[in-house]
């Protein structure tokens, strides 16, 4: 089980994101537990639940790849906002004007945003979301696991949104940089290189 561990740890250092990094790995740190035997090894019953655990983990493993870390991220601000909804509607300034990626998910918090500024009361019933989407957001925004441990702290939720909104505005601030590298690398104006000075800037800055 040791080296299973150190073999999962060693997949996690090779993710980028430090935010995504530290969450995906306490799920299967979490996951590591589940199969640690509490009866004897002996019982049949313990064997079969480690190997439907352990493919479990195998076939979350192999979803979580195909998604990018942009949308694991918009999944852990989908997820927020879901289940805080009391709080985001409240201090709705906070996320009017964060930019999502994603076409899809880009759309769900569009709607989001906009029953939340109508003023009236809402639950997550009255999103009629997706249940498909719902589910996956459930099963793969990494922030789940420490919004368990924070749910009633309201300053530490709207810490943790700024820090998504912050690498959410990071995200655009790469692809816009890219898009005018390749403009400059073409044009050479001097209109380009002072934007692409500017947004450079921002980045620094953040």
């Amino acid at each position: 089980m040791a080296i299973f561990e150190k073999k999962l740890r060693g997949i996690a250092n090779t993710i980028k994101d430090d935010f995504i990094k530290k969450y995906v790995l306490e799920y299967f740190l979490e996951k590591i537990a589940e199969l640690t035997p509490h009866s004897n090894q002996n019982n049949k019953r313990f064997y079969s639940k480690k190997t439907k655990s352990l493919e479990s983990t195998k076939k979350y493993f192999k979803e979580s790849q195909s998604l990018t870390g942009v949308e694991l991220k918009e999944f852990s601000l989908l997820y927020l906002v879901i289940n805080k909804l009391d709080l985001l509607q409240a201090n709705i300034h906070l996320i009017e004007n964060i930019k999502l990626f994603t076409e899809f998910n880009k759309k769900i918090f569009e709607k989001i945003v906009e029953k939340l500024k109508s003023g009236s009361q809402i639950t997550i019933q009255d999103l009629n979301l997706d249940i498909q989407l719902t589910e996956k957001i459930n099963k793969f925004a990494p922030i789940k696991h420490i919004l368990k441990n924070q749910s009633e702290d309201d300053q530490k939720i709207i810490e943790l949104l700024e820090d998504i909104s912050r690498d959410l505005m990071n995200y655009d601030l790469e692809f816009r940089i890219q898009e005018l590298e390749s403009k400059f690398s073409v044009d050479m104006s001097e209109s380009t290189f002072n934007e692409l000075k500017e947004l450079k800037k921002k980045q620094n800055l953040n």
